[in-house]
């Protein structure tokens, strides 16, 4: 063999394992798939901001789940939930939950508020550390985008920093995904002190619509397809994820068994409880395999998470949260069970005490820094009875229609562009703990400021995931910090491959004048 067919050779080598490992490296679960933490903001005795109809935590949560719900219509991407509808967590406890599930992407899900009421519209706030802030710009930019085309004005990409340090996020949930190695957005859907925005943010359907939206703009940034099923197959669906059948008449769906899967008259089959159950549609039938829903980690925080070092060896344990975390993508507050470790010094201020249930472990995170700031002594309390994460994932025109579909036999095909609008059934009841803590306080209650509050000048209100960062060190170290996003590894590898095409072009050409010479 030649020496430049050699050369040849080994680059195209080189480029194709450069590829592999980049791309390969980005997905973080076992079975190779995305996995994205949605945070509804706030919850439980923290309300948030409120309009004259809702309060912000409740509209969180409905956004966030019809995120989760459409988001789980694609494949390769695992979605996880931080908290159950009627609880609260803390900031570092939320995102040391991506960091037990090995999250690639920390979505929070809030709505805006402000003492100038004209203030209006969708704003998407991205981490402004140097290893995420390029390659999280463009999702933050798809999401405005998708969210302002429902009727909101476009506010666009964001981002605030500490004043202390202008190497790290003014938002504490942003700071807290950061120092788990998780990039992360907040996405301000809309401003509640504005009667427009309020109005439109009041209605179910655009609560939806946003979470909708905001899940088609995830998945466009991963270069994520539909998952489609096509008759005479079958398919094993996690509960809660989505599918569609693809091949035949809309409106004539059915289901064998609706507590097992669910079927839309678009065709969407949602996987409701364990078991087997038939969908039959104009060109034939789909079996649909349910699994058991299965405990796949735990996580733990404390209300304060902030104290002073001598405060740290007599932490309240009865004020801690640990949170079951389910395949389903729930995460439950858990009323007993559990056990505590001791105090282990992590450094730079930090303590860690480890937590076991069920044979799996997490630690919990303290910080002896400063003073506790601004909290409810009752932000941990869980206040009433969990909701069902489980939501039927809509069709809707303009949103998440015409988008490819990769099917069960390797084929491609589209979303329906007309969708037909029928009302789901009630879901069942989840088959995960939900404990319920008697009320005790009637209204709800400032969140915890993790740490001090910096004086607002903007137009937004700083609320428990709109924070100003702790500014002692014990804070992340910038060698902790990896970029592992997705799509960075994509222009990588898009680089690497063109670099192998200029290379080839270069060979080639001196190779043809080689034998321009030789003749």
């Amino acid at each position: 063999m030649k020496l430049w067919n050699k050369i040849f050779i080994g680059v195209a080598i080189s480029v194709a394992a450069l590829a592999a490992s980049v791309t390969g490296a980005q997905a973080k679960d076992g079975a190779g798939n995305i996995v994205i933490i949605v945070d509804p903001g706030h919850g439980g005795n923290d309300g948030g901001s409120a309009s004259s109809y809702d309060n912000e935590a409740t509209l969180n949560w409905n956004i966030a789940t019809a995120l989760k719900a459409e988001l789980q219509t694609y494949n390769g991407v695992r979605v996880y939930l931080t908290r159950g509808s009627a609880e609260w967590n803390s900031n570092a406890a939320r995102g040391r939950m991506g960091q037990q599930l090995g999250a690639d992407l920390f979505v929070s899900v809030h709505n805006n508020s402000g003492s100038n009421a004209s203030a209006n519209g969708v704003q998407v706030y991205g981490t402004v550390n140097s290893a995420y802030k390029d390659s999280i710009k463009n999702l933050c930019t798809s999401v405005a985008s998708h969210v302002s085309a429902l009727g909101l004005a476009n506010g666009g990409y964001q981002t605030r920093t500490s004043t202390k340090d202008s190497s790290r996020d003014y938002y504490t949930m942003l700071d807290e995904a950061v120092k788990c190695n998780i990039p992360g957005i907040i996405i301000e859907h809309c401003y509640l002190s504005n009667p427009s925005d309020a109005n439109f943010i009041h209605s179910e359907d655009n609560q939806r619509r946003c979470g909708a939206a905001d899940a088609t703009a995830i998945a466009g940034y991963y270069g994520l397809t539909k998952r489609g099923v096509t008759a005479g197959s079958s398919i094993t669906l996690e509960r809660t994820y989505s599918a569609n059948m693809t091949g035949c008449t809309a409106g004539s769906y059915s289901s064998s068994d609706t507590s097992v899967a669910y079927v839309s008259s678009d065709g969407v089959i949602t996987a409701v409880g364990a078991g087997e159950a038939v969908i039959t549609g104009s060109a034939g039938s789909v079996t649909i395999k349910v699994p058991a829903t299965g405990l796949k980690a735990i996580a733990a925080g404390i209300n304060p998470t902030f104290c002073n070092a001598s405060a740290v060896a007599s932490y309240n344990q009865s004020t801690v949260m640990v949170k079951a975390i389910y395949s389903d993508g729930t995460a439950t507050q858990l009323s007993s069970g559990y056990t505590f470790g001791g105090i282990n010094d992590s450094g730079n201020g930090a303590y860690d005490i480890p937590v076991s249930y069920n044979g799996l472990s997490c630690n919990l995170r303290i910080y002896g820094t400063g003073a506790a700031g601004s909290y409810s002594l009752n932000n941990y309390k869980v206040i009433g009875t969990n909701k069902d994460i489980l939501v039927y994932p809509a069709v809707y025109n303009g949103i998440n229609t015409g988008i490819t579909i990769t099917n069960d036999n390797g084929q491609t095909s589209q979303t329906n562009t007309t969708p037909v609008q029928t009302e789901a059934p009630a879901p069942a009841p989840a088959p995960v703990e939900e404990t319920t803590v008697e009320q005790t306080e009637e209204a709800t209650t400032a969140a915890e400021t993790e740490a001090a509050t910096e004086t607002e000048t903007e137009a937004e209100t700083v609320t428990e995931a709109e924070t100003e960062t702790e500014t002692e060190s014990a804070a992340r170290t910038d060698d902790a910090i990896k970029s592992k996003t997705f799509p960075k590894g994509l222009l990588i590898t898009a680089v690497a491959i063109l670099l192998a095409g200029v290379i080839a072009a270069i060979i080639f050409v001196i190779r043809r004048k080689r034998n321009n010479i030789n003749e």
